[in-house]
């Protein structure tokens, strides 16, 4: 099974916390097993050490 890959320059781009002076959201989608979660949390630890609070929230498709 071919795993997705990580765009790089993408998420170097959202480490520099420009979305949150936008007042954008982040939202990541994707299979099991791709990064997400892991991806999530270092974004949301970027933004602690640049002065920023935040919130961790998984999403369950109801059914």
């Amino acid at each position: 099974m071919a795993m997705p890959i990580l765009n790089k320059f993408l998420v170097l781009e959202l480490a520099n916390c420009e979305w949150i002076y936008k007042f954008e959201n982040v939202l990541l989608l994707g299979t099991s097993e791709v990064g997400k979660t892991h991806t999530a949390l270092v974004l949301g630890l970027v933004a602690c050490h640049k002065g920023h609070s935040g919130a961790f929230i998984t999403v369950v498709a109801p059914g």
